[in-house]
């Protein structure tokens, strides 16, 4: 079947910088695109790249959107996953593939990197969160392993280090966190295309190793992998059980696609992150620290599409 095709560009500020181990992060950048059919039924999704996961670059994104000229013939990209994913998406609500369905799920909070991650904390266990996910690997490793200690066991606690770590640092880092409590994972420590080198560390420490600029490529990691179906594909799929389902800070376009595959998840799932944008009603989502499912449809995609 053919789709009628639209597509627009946003540019979303955060509101503070976003700190990472790869830098500074300023402006989220995106597409919405939106397919129409012969009988006029509308579909949206969302094509939102980090390449640093390995995906299209927004540039590559948008000269392919471009290319078909307005007109979709359904064929799904193979080699342009974020791209797969918001044309497989756009069609899904399109063809009802989208169940109607109402849930709850519970979310954690993203920590923002150095010594304000403990008032923001604060904040947060207040709201009712009781999961955290912190950016380290930014500054002092002395100073984070403070910061660190003084998080760790008023919650569920996460660290993130955004592939900024060697192998050294990675195994000193996962001697400090055994000797701290509620510590659920060290994420990514390695930059991405080396999760082998920390095969061996499976079983040698308490902590477990998650991985997530590798998942996609990582199909037999024992350990958990964090999973952002906005950069995974058409059909964002893996064999490993043990799935931490994350956003890939999308608005609620692509977000709510993502909540729906995010259903099973065991784990506090990753998207408690509304609050790093201003209020530009581009996310309609709850903020956390729970996120309900099945609040947005196509009326409210809509009128995201608009404000764009």
């Amino acid at each position: 079947m053919n789709y009628s095709l639209q597509y627009k560009v946003y540019r979303r500020p955060f509101q503070n910088v976003l700190e990472t181990a790869r830098g500074p992060w300023r402006i989220r950048e995106g597409i919405v695109l939106r397919l129409k059919d012969a009988q006029e039924k509308v579909g949206f999704g969302e094509v939102a790249p980090i390449e640093d996961f390995g995906t299209e670059s927004l540039a590559d994104a948008e000269a392919f959107l471009k290319s078909l000229q307005g007109t979709w013939d359904g064929k799904i990209p193979g080699k342009l996953p974020c791209s797969a994913f918001g044309l497989g998406c756009a069609e899904g609500w399109i063809n009802d593939r989208f169940n109607t369905i109402t849930a709850t799920l519970e979310t954690a909070a993203l920590l923002p990197a150095g010594e304000r991650a403990v008032a923001v904390m604060d904040e947060k266990l207040a709201a009712g969160f009781r999961t955290f996910k912190w950016k380290m690997g930014v500054g002092d490793p002395d100073s984070e392993k403070n910061i660190a200690a003084t998080l760790a066991g008023r919650g569920t606690l996460r660290l993130d280090a955004n592939g900024g770590l060697d192998i050294k640092q990675t195994k000193d880092w996962l001697g400090f966190l055994d000797t701290l409590p509620g510590v659920e994972y060290l994420e990514q420590p390695l930059p991405r295309g080396r999760w082998r080198e920390c095969l061996p560390l499976n079983g040698q420490f308490k902590t477990p190793i998650a991985l997530d600029e590798d998942a996609a490529e990582a199909h037999d990691w024992p350990g958990p992998l964090v999973i952002k179906p906005a950069l995974a594909g058409n059909i964002p799929a893996t064999t490993n059980m043990d799935s931490i389902y994350s956003s890939a800070l999308e608005t609620s376009i692509g977000k709510e696609a993502a909540l729906r595959l995010a259903m099973y998840c065991t784990r506090a799932i990753g998207f408690g992150v509304r609050e790093l944008f201003p209020e530009d009603g581009l996310d309609l989502h709850d903020a956390g620290p729970r996120i309900n499912v099945g609040t947005i449809g196509t009326p409210e995609m809509k009128e995201i599409w608009e404000r764009i």
